[in-house]
């Protein structure tokens, strides 16, 4: 598989607006994206982020291990 690295888009005039308003109020402000997997089974679900698919994955997974105990991947 071939992880690729995605350049964020400049922010909007909006979220700019905000993060300047952030920052003249003393707050430091750093925002990124995040891959998301949710795993649904029935009514259950289960949801993890990570900066990448595989660690998203892998912290999914380890959520999942602790209900499902060892028979997961």
């Amino acid at each position: 598989m071939v992880t690729a690295r995605v350049e964020e888009p400049p922010p909007s005039a909006e979220a700019a607006r905000v993060e300047r308003e952030l920052a003249e109020r003393g707050w430091e402000v750093s925002s990124h994206l995040l891959w998301v997997t949710v795993a649904r089974r029935g009514g259950e679900a289960e949801q993890a982020e990570g900066r990448t698919r595989e660690e998203a994955l892998a912290r999914l997974v380890e959520a999942l291990r602790l209900d499902e105990g060892a028979r997961l991947p």
